[in-house]
């Protein structure tokens, strides 16, 4: 997990996080409308997210962060309906998971892979890679990305 200070830790404890939820939820119901229900709660869960990263997100988000610079927009904990992808470029519709120890089960790899059919029925590409190949090759795995995205 990212480290931060401890005003951020506090921030996140649990009853601050479910309050925050609650609160955000609140004010998207009162002007929100058309809002989709999965949006409702898929949002707050994304911010939280992006402030409880892994070791390994952080990794490769800096990397991603670095081609952002160079005129790619990549995004992380983003909401897809009721999903919230690790990392997106929206432009190329592609998604990139990061598999960790959690992902090792039967039942979390039957969860990935209905995950991935609703996505790619929706258009979106999905590129998964597990914790060691982005550690011993993060540059590769960028480029691999990179390269995947169509041109304008």
């Amino acid at each position: 997990r990212i480290s931060t200070s401890p005003a951020s830790r506090e921030r996140l404890n649990s009853d601050n996080l479910s309050r925050e939820a609650g609160e955000v939820e609140n004010a998207l119901a009162f002007s929100g409308e058309g809002m989709r229900e999965d949006e409702r709660t898929s949002r707050p869960r994304a911010k939280a997210l992006r402030h409880a990263m892994t070791k390994t997100e952080v990794v490769l988000w800096q990397q991603l962060r670095e081609a952002n610079r160079h005129g790619f927009k990549f995004r992380r904990q983003h909401p897809i309906r009721p999903y919230i992808a690790d990392f997106v470029h929206l432009r190329g519709q592609i998604v990139v998971e990061i598999d960790g120890a959690t992902h090792w089960t039967a039942e979390r790899a039957e969860h990935d892979r209905r995950r991935d059919l609703f996505l790619r029925d929706r258009g979106w590409t999905v590129m998964r890679f597990n914790d060691r190949e982005i550690h011993e090759d993060v540059g590769r795995i960028v480029e691999d990305i990179v390269r995947r995205i169509p041109v304008k």
